[in-house]
C-alpha cells in the first residue's frame, strides 16, 4: 500500500479541525514555509493551455489536507532549514496537494486574470512535420461562475491556429466561451460540484473526452493533464485531490530538473504513452504548477519534437482591471451620462400609455482597448443584466477606443469621408443619411472625446444636407447649448447638442414631429446628457453577465440603444429597436 493510501485512510478516522484551527495552520505554513507572504502567487504560476473546459472543486478531505500542513510544519519544526527535494513524483505530487489547499478563492463577482505564453509548433500545408513555431502572449479574463471569457493574444494566433490576423504579429481580441456539457469542468464553481477524493475522481476522469484506444490509466492521464491545462487556479480541495489522482496512476515518474519550450523553469513529473510525453511543471519552492508541455515520440525516420507548451507568468482575483498614467495607455475614460426614456405601458396586446424613465448610465472603457471595461445602468430593474462587460479590444467602428480616436482626420471633408466608408448602415440609405447616423454614432457611443474632434464632428454634422443649427436648445435630460438639427424619420428629429464656442459634444435628443401610439408630436422621445468625464486608474469589473454590444448603424439616445442588451431595463418595452434610428423609429 502507497504512503499517500496510509496518510489517507489514518486521517480517515481523525477528527475536523474547526475553521478557526485550520486557518492559524495555513497562516504558519504560509510564514514559516515560503520566503514571504506573496511566494504562492509569485508571477510564474501556471496558467495552462487555453481552456476547452475548466474543473470543479476536487480535492483532500479536511483531514488529508490537515496532514499535508502538519506534515510542513513538522518538517520546518524537526529540520529547521530548507526542505529536501522530493524524491518521487508521488512525493512530489504530495507537496503540491498541500500547497494547493493553501490557495486563496476568488469571489463569485471577481474575475479570474491570468497572464500566460504559449508555445506552438507550426505546420506548413498539410505536412505532419512542423515548419517551425510560435510564442503567443496571452491574457485571459474568467468568471468563476459563468462560461464566458475574454481573450488578449499576440500575436493572433490561438490553439496552434492563426487568428483572424494570418501571418501579422497583432492582437487577437476575443470572447470564447464553452460547449454547454462542459460547464461542471469549465468555471471554478463547476470545480467544486466535482469528487474530492482521489478514487472517486479517477472514475470521473476516465468519462472525460480523450483519445481512443488507450489504456484506463492513459485516459485517466489525459484527462488529468487536460484539467490541470485548463485551469490557472484550482479550487483548493479540487486541486489537491486532483493532484492525488494523478499520484495514482501508474507510469508517472519525476523530473528533478524540468524545462519547457514556453519557458517554464522547475521540477517537474512526466508520462509516456500513445506517441508522446505529457510533462507537468511546478516550482520548486512552493509547489505551484507552473507550466506544462507535450512532446510527440521520435517516428521512424522523423526526430522527436514539441507540439505545445505554456508558462503562467501571473495570475490575480479582481474586481478591478488594472490601469495608470495618461489616457492613451492602460487608464480608463469614465463617462457618466443622465437618460431620460419614452416607455410604454402595454395591457393585455394594447398599449396604455407611455411613462417617461429617467436615470443614469456610466461606461468605463480602456483608454486603448487593452482591458475589460463596464457599461453600468441605474436604477437597475430586478432580473435584469444592469452591468455589462466591456470586451478588451482595440475597438471597432461601433466602438472606437479612446487611442483609435486619437488618429482619426479632423479636416471636416477627410473626416466625412472616412465616416461614409466605415458606416455599417444599408446602402440603401442615402448618404446623406448614412454621413449623419455616423456622427450620430461616433458622438453618442463614445461622448468622451479627443481634443479637435468633437469640433471636427460639428462640422460635419453641420454640413450635411438637411441639417439645421439651432443657437440656443435645451434637452429633457438637463442638457443645453447650441444643436445641429435633422429629421431622422418623418415623425422624428435629433438634436445634436455642443457647448457655445468650443463645440464639445454634451447631448444627443430625439423630438416626435408628429403625433405617435398617442404621444404627441413636440414629446421627447429619448435624451441623454454628458455628466461627467475624467480619466481613472481602474473599472470595477466583475463577474460577466453579459457582454456590451453597442449599436452597429446609428446612436439614439435611452437605455436600449445605448445597453445594446436583451436584458437591458428598457430592451423588451421600448419601440425603438435595430440598429438604426431610421429603421426603428415611429
Amino acid at each position: 500500500m502507497s504512503d499517500l493510501r496510509l496518510i489517507e485512510e489514518m486521517c480517515a478516522a481523525v477528527p475536523a479541525p474547526d475553521a478557526e484551527r485550520l486557518a492559524a495552520l495555513r497562516a504558519r505554513v504560509m510564514e514559516e514555509a515560503l520566503p514571504g507572504p506573496h511566494r504562492v502567487l509569485r508571477g510564474d504560476v501556471w496558467r495552462g493551455l487555453r481552456r476547452v473546459a475548466r474543473w470543479p472543486r476536487l480535492g483532500l478531505t479536511l483531514a488529508g489536507g490537515v496532514a499535508a500542513i502538519l506534515a510542513v510544519v513538522l518538517v520546518l519544526a524537526l529540520g529547521g532549514g530548507a526542505v529536501a527535494p522530493p524524491a518521487s513524483a508521488a512525493e512530489l505530487l504530495s507537496r503540491a496537494a498541500g500547497a494547493v489547499l493553501a490557495q486563496p478563492a476568488p469571489a463569485d463577482r471577481q474575475l479570474i486574470y491570468s497572464d500566460t505564453t504559449f508555445y506552438y509548433a507550426t505546420y506548413a500545408g498539410h505536412s505532419s512535420r512542423p515548419a517551425g513555431h510560435v510564442l503567443v502572449r496571452q491574457q485571459e479574463w474568467q468568471s468563476p461562475v459563468s462560461t464566458d471569457a475574454f481573450y488578449r493574444a499576440s500575436p493572433c494566433y490561438i490553439d496552434g491556429t492563426p487568428g483572424d490576423v494570418p501571418g501579422k504579429a497583432a492582437a487577437c481580441n476575443f470572447q470564447g466561451g464553452y460547449a454547454p456539457g462542459a460547464t461542471a469542468y469549465s468555471t471554478y464553481a463547476g470545480l467544486r460540484t466535482l469528487p474530492t477524493s482521489a478514487g472517486p475522481l479517477l472514475s470521473y476522469l476516465a468519462t472525460l473526452p480523450g483519445p481512443d484506444g488507450v489504456s484506463q490509466a492513459e485516459r485517466r492521464w489525459s484527462a488529468a493533464n487536460l484539467v490541470a491545462q485548463l485551469n490557472p487556479v484550482l479550487p483548493p480541495g479540487f486541486g489537491a485531490a486532483l493532484f492525488r489522482a494523478l499520484a495514482r496512476i501508474p507510469g508517472t515518474v519525476l523530473l528533478p530538473h524540468a524545462s519547457d519550450a514556453a519557458g517554464a523553469r522547475g521540477i517537474g513529473i512526466a508520462r509516456t504513452g500513445s506517441g508522446m510525453t505529457e510533462e507537468l511543471l511546478f516550482d520548486p519552492v512552493s509547489y505551484q504548477l507552473i507550466g506544462q508541455q507535450t512532446t510527440v515520440l521520435a517516428r521512424q525516420g522523423s526526430a522527436a519534437y514539441v507540439s505545445v507548451a505554456s508558462v503562467l507568468h501571473q495570475y490575480k482575483f479582481s474586481r478591478t482591471g488594472p490601469g495608470a498614467g495618461s489616457a492613451t495607455g492602460g487608464s480608463y475614460v469614465y463617462t457618466s451620462t443622465r437618460v431620460v426614456s419614452l416607455l410604454p405601458s402595454v395591457r393585455g396586446d394594447h398599449l396604455a400609455r407611455w411613462t417617461t424613465y429617467r436615470g443614469s448610465q456610466e461606461m468605463w472603457q480602456s483608454a486603448d482597448g487593452s482591458w475589460p471595461g463596464v457599461f453600468r445602468i441605474s436604477p437597475c430593474h430586478p432580473g435584469a443584466s444592469c452591468e455589462l462587460v466591456i470586451p478588451p479590444g482595440t475597438g471597432t467602428a461601433e466602438l472606437p477606443s479612446y487611442t483609435a480616436l486619437t488618429a482619426l482626420p479632423l479636416d471636416p471633408r477627410r473626416l466625412a469621408s472616412y465616416l461614409l466608408r466605415s458606416s455599417a448602415c444599408s446602402s440603401a440609405m442615402s448618404a446623406a443619411s448614412r454621413e449623419w447616423a455616423a456622427v450620430s454614432l461616433m458622438l453618442g457611443g463614445e461622448q468622451a472625446l479627443p481634443p479637435g474632434l468633437s469640433t471636427a464632428l460639428f462640422r460635419v454634422a453641420a454640413a450635411i444636407p438637411g441639417a439645421v443649427v439651432l443657437p440656443d436648445v435645451r434637452d429633457a435630460a438637463g442638457g443645453g447649448g447650441i444643436a445641429v438639427v435633422r429629421n431622422e424619420t418623418p415623425a422624428l428629429r435629433m438634436e445634436l447638442i455642443f457647448t457655445p464656442g468650443t463645440h464639445q459634444f454634451i447631448g444627443v435628443q430625439e423630438i416626435l414631429t408628429r403625433s405617435f401610439d398617442g404621444a404627441r408630436a413636440g414629446t421627447v422621445w429619448a435624451a441623454s446628457a454628458l455628466t461627467g468625464t475624467k480619466i481613472v486608474n481602474s473599472a470595477p469589473v466583475s463577474a460577466p453577465g453579459g457582454s456590451y454590444d453597442p449599436p452597429s448603424c446609428s446612436y439614439s439616445p435611452g437605455f436600449f440603444a445605448s445597453s445594446s442588451s436583451s436584458s437591458s431595463p428598457s430592451a423588451s418595452s421600448s419601440p425603438v429597436s435595430g440598429s438604426s434610428s431610421s429603421e426603428a423609429a415611429p
